[in-house]
């Protein structure tokens, strides 16, 4: 049986894959998760909180966590960044923003159910699904770009 025959029929063959961009989706993801899921009580919350606090303090608009709507930010930026790290990975679109919405979905779910000091916020899911679909477009754009190049 060759490889072909073992591939799952959605799966990409190997040679589509851009590996460099599945290290890139796996970083972003521990950092989302990181971010979604550690209790607002611990004390690393309060240490990355100073150190933002610290090196984007300064610049203008939104750009500190105690700042109204950097928590959006923050969720938006964090989807985004990984749907649009999976999508330039070579994955299917298909799947990545299906597991990438259903993510965001099921973090809020477990943010208010399970995680100390966190609440799950129906805005957040909807930012987050925001954040989903503008990466989408955007390498769809990029994608785009380069096939008339």
């Amino acid at each position: 049986m060759s490889n072909d025959q073992l591939r799952p029929r959605h799966a990409l063959p190997t040679h589509l894959i851009h590996f460099p961009w599945v290290a890139v989706t796996i970083v972003l993801f521990a950092v989302l998760a990181w971010m979604l899921y550690t209790p607002s009580t611990a004390s690393s919350t309060s240490v990355l909180a100073d150190l933002l606090d610290s090196l984007l303090g300064d610049l203008p608009g939104v750009s500190s966590p105690s700042d109204p709507g950097f928590d959006k930010i923050a969720h938006a930026s964090g989807f985004a960044a990984v749907t649009a790290a999976a999508l330039l990975a070579g994955w299917s679109p298909a799947w990545v923003i299906g597991l990438s919405v259903a993510h965001a979905i099921v973090s809020e779910l477990i943010q208010w159910q399970f995680i100390p000091g966190r609440t799950g916020d129906p805005l957040d899911a909807a930012v987050d699904i925001a954040g989903i679909l503008v990466a989408w477009g955007l390498v769809a754009l990029l994608h785009k770009r380069i096939e008339n190049e």
